[in-house]
């Protein structure tokens, strides 16, 4: 799937029921759909504890540069999985480039 960026959430929270502690970004992505005229919203949540592309795309542009991640282009690449009646999808592939970088 290809997309551009268009806004970002840092995500950092511990789950009430569980106590696990959750943390990550939730990218905001506008994508092309063959069933939509224009552009389809999407969001993304990339883990910082469950997926490695968090610390070699993502964790690179927190903080001071974390406004190059708008505008930018995105590819994620999924796996998907299916186990009876469930299907399971994980990212297997996570490309940023920044506007300008093209």
């Amino acid at each position: 799937m290809k997309g551009i960026i268009r806004g970002i959430e840092i995500v950092d929270y511990t789950k009430k029921d569980t106590g696990e502690r959750v943390q990550g970004v939730n990218l905001f992505l506008n994508c092309k759909n063959s069933n939509v005229i224009g552009f389809e919203n999407k969001n993304e949540f990339i883990s910082a504890t469950k997926n490695s592309f968090y610390s070699t795309v993502i964790a690179p542009y927190l903080g001071a540069d974390i406004n190059k991640l708008l505008d930018a282009q995105i590819y994620i690449d999924y796996s998907v999985t299916k186990r009876g009646n469930y299907t399971f999808t994980e990212i297997c592939d996570l490309e940023i480039t920044p506007k300008g970088d093209k």
